[in-house]
């Protein structure tokens, strides 16, 4: 008996999407305002849409987006950011840190990482 041909397809395993990721590579300073520098992977950002959030290393990542209540920057550009100045800098604080933010300004946890502070 004959075997009719057969196509064997290699087994794909899904990797759950891209990686998104939003890093911090320097901050200067420049005049009265920070200047914060990064990079991002896997995705663009803009607003509206997905983007990311800024905050001092005093604020708790879960309270760094919606609904928290933390301070936090948002930003929707490949741009370095300069809108966090000097005097914001809260006592004790010694990083900036980045985290991905939704449409809705929820955060991804684990997506950014934080900085040391000129």
């Amino acid at each position: 008996m004959q075997e009719p041909d057969r196509l064997y397809l290699p087994l794909i395993q899904q990797s759950g999407g891209s990686v998104q990721r939003a890093q911090i590579t320097g901050i200067g300073v420049a005049g009265d305002r920070y200047v914060v520098s990064f990079t991002t992977t896997g995705f663009v950002p803009q607003l509206p849409g997905q983007h990311v959030h800024f905050f001092f290393n005093t604020v708790p990542p879960e309270q760094a987006g919606a609904p928290g209540t933390g301070i936090w920057h948002v930003h929707g550009s490949l741009t370095s950011y300069n809108g966090i100045t000097l005097a914001e800098r809260p006592t004790g604080a010694s990083q900036i840190c980045v985290l991905i933010a939704n449409p809705d300004h929820s955060v991804q946890f684990n997506t950014g990482n934080c900085y040391n502070l000129p």
